[in-house]
């Protein structure tokens, strides 16, 4: 018989935290990649992502 799993809800900080990371990464990675074509995740795209990830549909 499978069992749901239960995993922790993210707070408001711990999802600040992980967009605050992410941009970070952005940032490096455009500064690398100066000169190729790189589009990067918005701030906006990761909040929206974030408020799915406590959804019961991505278990």
């Amino acid at each position: 018989m499978a069992t749901k799993k239960t995993f922790p809800k993210w707070t408001l900080a711990k999802k600040k935290e992980h967009t605050e990371k992410i941009l970070k990464l952005v940032v490096k990675l455009k500064r690398e990649n100066k000169l190729d074509n790189f589009t990067a995740i918005t701030p906006e795209q990761i909040e929206e992502k974030f408020k799915r990830i406590n959804s019961p549909m991505s278990l």
